[in-house]
């Protein structure tokens, strides 16, 4: 079975606020429960590829992208990262100033990506740690061992030029929280979403003056419309480093609200995932733990810690 892939950036544009079993699912246009890629967005090749095999959160199937990088092997004077599997050939990383920013360097080589731009960024905890994930990766690797590398680069590449429709979608996210929808039975399963869920929606109040709505079941709540200039002005505030992160970690929870707590420093990644899975958790209380579904919240769990980790290193 290949190797789980890294979903990035899988922000949708959805409709309606229906809550699954699982905490991380959006309807699309065709009414699937499935995550996808924003549309109107172009990843160009190379981000394609790293959004292969984007999950889907009921069955886990994975989703090829059309996309594949063209390039292939090395440069005397850079180093390409690529989308298919590669070999390592460098012995040593290091970092070196470039302007305001940081460059990260194999073996004193440039680390360029297929558009042919060196990757540099402006945080030196960052591009220390991006070294030091090129470094540890084994003799064969892909790009899904390199998690903040790619990361840095969506900020780069689909962030930057699409700051306004990425803090849309996110807010959209907001306005249909996962914590807004409760269970409508049984009795004990919408007790605990209450009890653990309802602090969360106080504590926005608090920091954001938004007073979200909840309900029991799936059907659309409007929430007021003013929320969501609200959480774009808050969410406007951010870099695009900062939305790279927010834009792993609010699909893969389903919950803008548990995203912005885990970014304040509020929430840890762990119970994070675990507020957002608090139906799949108590059904296993009582029925038994189901494998498919732990090595699924596992995966995500694994994808929302990285996420916050990178947000963290992209601090001043």
């Amino acid at each position: 079975q290949p190797r789980r892939g890294w979903r990035q950036f899988p922000l949708a544009h959805h409709n309606g606020s229906p809550r699954g079993d699982s905490a991380s699912r959006r309807p699309d246009a065709t009414g699937a429960w499935k995550r996808c890629l924003p549309r109107g967005i172009d990843l160009g090749p190379v981000g394609a590829a790293w959004a292969d095999r984007t999950a889907d959160n009921l069955s886990a199937a994975r989703h090829r992208s059309r996309g594949r990088c063209a390039t292939s092997g090395r440069t005397k004077k850079s180093v390409k990262l690529l989308a298919d599997p590669m070999k390592r050939f460098w012995s040593g990383t290091s970092v070196v100033p470039e302007g305001l920013d940081f460059a990260i360097l194999l073996d004193r080589r440039p680390l360029k990506l297929p558009g042919g731009k060196a990757l540099a960024v402006p945080f030196h905890a960052l591009a220390e740690a991006i070294a030091a994930e090129w470094a540890a990766v084994g003799v064969n690797f892909t790009p899904d061992d390199l998690p903040l590398t790619r990361l840095a680069t969506t900020a780069q590449n689909r962030v930057r030029p699409q700051h306004e429709d990425i803090t849309a979608q996110l807010a959209a996210y907001g306005m249909n929280d996962l914590l807004c929808y409760r269970a409508d039975g049984p009795p004990g399963l919408a007790l605990h979403e209450a009890e653990a869920w309802q602090p969360w929606l106080d504590w926005l109040e608090r920091r954001l003056g938004i007073r979200l709505l909840s309900r029991s079941g799936v059907m659309p709540l409007e929430q007021a419309p003013e929320y969501r200039e609200v959480f774009i002005a808050y969410l406007r505030q951010m870099d695009e480093y900062q939305l790279a992160g927010l834009g792993v970690i609010v699909p893969a929870l389903g919950s803008l609200v548990l995203a912005l707590a885990l970014e304040t420093g509020e929430l840890t990644p762990d119970g994070a995932c675990q507020c957002a899975s608090l139906g799949e958790l108590w059904q296993e209380t009582r029925w038994g733990f189901d494998g498919e579904a732990g090595a699924r919240r596992q995966g995500i769990t694994e994808d929302v810690a990285v996420s916050a980790r990178f947000m963290f290193l992209c601090r001043p």
